[in-house]
């Protein structure tokens, strides 16, 4: 298995950088028939090899050998990814208390002013006082909610983009996959796009959605469509 998605990804990664098998012997040195023999699963490259084939690919022997399924591009995703979920359910929590906050001060308010039908000197003072509280919550809550914002587009743009790029790489398990996994299952549909275009709409779970809107026909985007299914199947 390990030789398997070491000839997986080297095809992957050669793919991506456009480079043509030969080209890949000649700079690590050796020929096009030893080389073909690591995409096609059949040889274990030696350790300088190996190291030859990470710098070229820019990118970690763990990935290339299926140890790791995240190239040093994305690293630290992972961690970004718990911030934004605990940045989103920390500033939720806050706005719930300041949401709380206000009411409490607004009842306080209402009830001065109805507990006292001459408005006394003293009234108007505590219902000034509370009132100044009052907006200081609000402009509390607003930046909170202007915080929150930022978080959950930030939040939706890493999940579209951790969606796209890691359903491409060979021999990952997605439904072990931490971000994958609370993803799942995901819905995959064609529908019209933009200025008369057919779109590939991706939705999943926890605001997972991604949408592709530049086929010209309904044919190429079932054929999108179809390909994303296979690799998630993968």
């Amino acid at each position: 298995m390990p030789l398997e998605i070491l000839g997986k990804r080297l095809r992957w990664l050669r793919d991506k950088k456009r480079l043509a098998q030969k080209e890949v012997a000649a700079e690590i040195g050796m020929t096009l028939n030893a080389y073909q023999k690591y995409e096609s699963g059949e040889r274990d490259p030696k350790l300088e090899v190996l190291i030859k084939l990470t710098k070229l690919f820019e990118t970690s022997a763990d990935f290339l050998l299926g140890l790791k399924d995240i190239t040093p591009t994305y690293d630290g995703i992972m961690d970004k990814y718990d911030s934004l979920r605990k940045d989103i359910d920390e500033t939720n929590m806050q706005i719930n208390v300041y949401t709380s906050r206000g009411y409490d001060l607004m009842e306080r308010v209402k009830d001065v002013k109805e507990s006292s039908p001459n408005y006394l000197t003293e009234d108007r003072m505590e219902v000034r006082k509370l009132e100044e509280q009052l907006a200081v919550v609000k402009e509390k809550k607003m930046q909170l909610e202007f915080d929150n914002h930022k978080a959950v587009s930030a939040y939706f743009n890493l999940i579209s983009e951790y969606f796209m790029y890691i359903i491409e790489i060979p021999g990952v398990d997605l439904e072990n996959d931490k971000i994958m996994s609370e993803l799942m299952p995901i819905e995959i549909t064609v529908s019209d796009g933009y200025q008369s275009n057919f779109a590939v709409t991706i939705k999943g779970k926890n605001g997972l959605y991604h949408s592709i809107d530049n086929f010209k026909t309904k044919e190429d985007a079932e054929k999108e469509k179809e390909r994303i299914e296979n690799l998630i199947k993968h």
